[in-house]
């Protein structure tokens, strides 16, 4: 996890790659985070779509995590 707090726009959607590479957490990791409830997905607008995360969120996870 990157000791610099990252800079998501707090109303702003982010895809898990877009989030792993700002946090610098494996895709796992993060997966690993939703499982424990720490963040929440937004719902899917498809099947198929990769999970999306709001940025205040993103923000709060990584408050959390250092």
């Amino acid at each position: 996890m990157t000791p610099i707090a990252p800079n998501f726009n707090p109303l702003g959607r982010y895809s898990t790659s877009d989030a792993i590479a700002v946090l610098k957490i494996h895709r796992n990791s993060l997966n690993n985070y939703v499982k424990a409830g720490l963040i929440l997905p937004l719902p899917k607008k498809r099947k198929n779509r990769e999970n999306r995360y709001l940025g205040r969120d993103l923000n709060r996870l990584w408050k959390e995590l250092t």
